[in-house]
């Protein structure tokens, strides 16, 4: 049986955090509500987020509604919140209905235009994927011109000989007589048939500001590890580890360095008073970092490098485990020892470390 999860707070050092970098914002009609696209610069294995937030109020005397890029109330939760397989494209609010769709996508990089269409009921909460499964068209824009009917700007499914694909795709009506009751994954190939158009892709408007402009880029939270008396350890891109009292509030912070990145794992050890931290390294085959932290007060207490990869003191390529000197692997139990390099100009030999 699966059980239902409820969000009962975030805990960030910022509002919209849950969002990362936000690259896109949709208005409401009325400006009463804003949608976000985000996006985690780490990486996007478990999605895009994208969410909704109640508008920042108009100033006085103000009665036009905010511009696509002005910042969601900076004190309000996001009313609703999801993950979606490719980056948001175009949202639309329902003219009638308490209703929100979706069109997300992006190009693989090599060949095809992939995407979704979510329908979000924000009355129930609900949200549904309405094309089939082997529909995934990139949806570039969308409008509701009336109740009952939604156009959507499709990509191309591919630019296979296509070179106008990136700024060319297809105008599509989808008419439905109630959109609330519209089944997941029924919207299906000859449903998505429509002429050739100017279909460019739309400009990302300008990022939401964060309530501190010169403070750390929102990032990707790597673990979390809750401690018996209810606080919470964390590693994140932004810091090495950082603690958070059950009630929200964060008890002190180690961040990252330009040598070390944040943190990626924590592992508190049996006394509980200090945890070993496996810290990020900006660049590749720079070898790797662990730390012992005291959790009364966030101070390094002891650390160890593992040696980097790539090549020796003398030019030479490591080899891996189970391999000689020309980097052949080789099967048996006993393991062939390194041949030494060869004599460099104007130096004394010297043996190869490993």
């Amino acid at each position: 049986m699966i059980f239902p999860l409820t969000v009962d707070r975030i805990l960030a050092d910022r509002s919209r955090a849950e969002c990362g970098r936000s690259f896109i914002a949709v208005p409401a009609p009325g400006g009463a509500h804003v949608v976000l696209g985000g996006h985690d610069f780490a990486g996007s294995g478990d999605g895009y987020p994208i969410g909704l937030y109640a508008a920042a109020p108009l100033p006085a005397g103000d009665t036009e509604a905010p511009a696509p890029s002005a910042d969601p109330s900076a004190d309000a939760p996001a009313l609703y919140w999801l993950r979606t397989r490719w980056p948001l494209r175009a949202a639309a609010f329902h003219p009638t209905r308490p209703l929100l769709a979706l069109g997300t996508g992006s190009y693989d990089g090599g060949y095809f235009f992939e995407g979704e269409l979510v329908l979000v009921d924000l009355a129930t909460g609900e949200h549904r994927y309405l094309f089939a499964d082997d529909c995934r068209r990139e949806v570039r824009s969308l409008e509701w011109t009336d109740a009952h009917t939604l156009r959507l700007l499709l990509a191309p499914p591919d630019d296979w000989q296509d070179r106008a694909a990136r700024y060319e795709g297809h105008r599509v009506d989808l008419v439905r007589p109630d959109w609330r009751t519209v089944p997941a994954r029924s919207v299906r190939h000859a449903d998505l048939a429509g002429p050739r158009v100017p279909a460019p892709l739309p400009e990302p408007t300008p990022p939401v500001a964060a309530p501190d402009p010169d403070g750390p880029r929102p990032g990707e939270i790597r673990s979390l590890t809750v401690l018996p008396g209810g606080d919470i350890l964390l590693t994140a891109d932004h810091a090495l580890l950082e603690r958070w009292s059950a009630e929200g509030d964060r008890r002190w912070s180690l961040p990252a360095g330009p040598d070390l990145g944040g943190g990626r794992t924590a592992a508190v050890l049996a006394d509980g008073a200090s945890a070993w931290v496996e810290a990020l390294v900006p660049r590749r085959g720079e070898g790797g970092a662990f730390l012992r932290i005291c959790l009364a007060g966030g101070t390094e207490l002891e650390r160890h490098t593992t040696p980097r990869r790539g090549r020796t003191r003398h030019g030479l390529r490591r080899p891996s485990a189970g391999a000689d000197a020309r980097g052949v692997r080789r099967t048996g139990p006993e393991p062939v020892p390194a041949r030494p390099p060869r004599d460099l100009p104007g130096r004394t030999p010297a043996p190869l470390h490993v």
